[in-house]
């Protein structure tokens, strides 16, 4: 199975009023967002199911998603990449997965987690994605705790470079 894990794009602060559930993308965070995807699929990534968080942050990064690499914006809400889920609980719900590519849009430190408890055993290496940023990984079906592999691990910045228009020029609104 390929696995590709999007952190959220850059959203807004916590106001008064305003719960961390309902934060949204900032408009910088999902043009960003947008750049980063389109870098993914010049890489060949298509015609994947998404799972979200249901916080906003996450479902609005995961439509994003569904229409830069699915023409489709229709993302599965997956309460399990709720903030503060347990990593041996994700995996659980990952091993009864089918489908050939999953991608999974959550948080940190959650999807770091998810990531070193695949690659490793112990899950003691430490991996930290930046906003918009992406780590994709093969595994077998079993999901089992260091049998899989890392294939990229993508800041947002290189995808957007891998668009092909660079990240350092000014970019339109």
């Amino acid at each position: 199975m390929k696995l590709y894990l999007l952190r959220h794009g850059i959203a807004e602060e916590l106001r008064n009023g305003c719960s961390d559930d309902d934060r949204a993308l900032t408009k910088e965070g999902g043009r960003k967002t947008r750049k980063a995807l389109e870098g993914l699929r010049a890489l060949g990534v298509s015609g994947i199911t998404i799972f979200s968080s249901p916080l906003r942050r996450a479902q609005e990064t995961a439509e994003i998603a569904g229409r830069v690499l699915n023409s489709d914006p229709a993302v599965m809400s997956c309460g399990e990449l709720r903030p503060g889920t347990s990593t041996s609980e994700l995996l659980r719900w990952l091993r009864t997965r089918k489908e050939e590519a999953l991608m999974l849009v959550g948080h940190e430190p959650d999807l770091g987690c998810l990531a070193a408890a695949l690659l490793t055993s112990d899950g003691r290496l430490k991996i930290s994605l930046k906003r918009a940023g992406v780590c994709w990984i093969e595994t077998d079906r079993t999901c089992r705790r260091g049998r899989s592999r890392l294939c990229a691990l993508f800041p947002p910045g290189s995808l957007r470079l891998i668009r092909g228009r660079g990240g350092a020029e000014k970019e339109e609104a």
